[in-house]
């Protein structure tokens, strides 16, 4: 999943024979993937974050500091971010997490 979400491919990505042939060569007992079940196992990890995240706010409360910010990327795409900060009670390390990232319509030059 990390591939597919860092490189940007599409689900369908696992169903090319290039893909196919690579992923069973590094991994023999690797089973083929649809893009249907890529498209789930996103979904179960995307809840297995929100779970996570939702039992965090709720053992920090109002010690969360959020941060909203725009760049853009190397292509000139515009984003918007919305970062959560705070002091991990257990660790005190400092943590950050994105909260959201949305494309941006429009231009950002500053």
């Amino acid at each position: 999943l990390r591939l597919v979400a860092q490189n940007k491919l599409p689900l369908s990505f696992f169903e090319n024979p290039a893909a196919v042939e690579l992923l069973a060569y590094k991994r023999q007992w690797m089973p083929t993937f649809s893009a249907r079940t890529v498209g789930r196992l996103v979904d179960n990890a995307f809840d297995r974050l929100l779970l996570s995240f939702t039992r965090l706010l709720e053992k920090l409360g109002p010690t969360i500091g959020m941060t909203c910010d725009i760049w853009t990327s190397r292509s000139m795409d515009a984003f918007v971010g919305v970062t959560a900060h705070f002091v991990d009670p257990d660790t005190f390390e400092f943590r950050r997490c994105v909260v959201a990232s949305k494309w941006f319509p429009g231009r950002h030059t500053s």
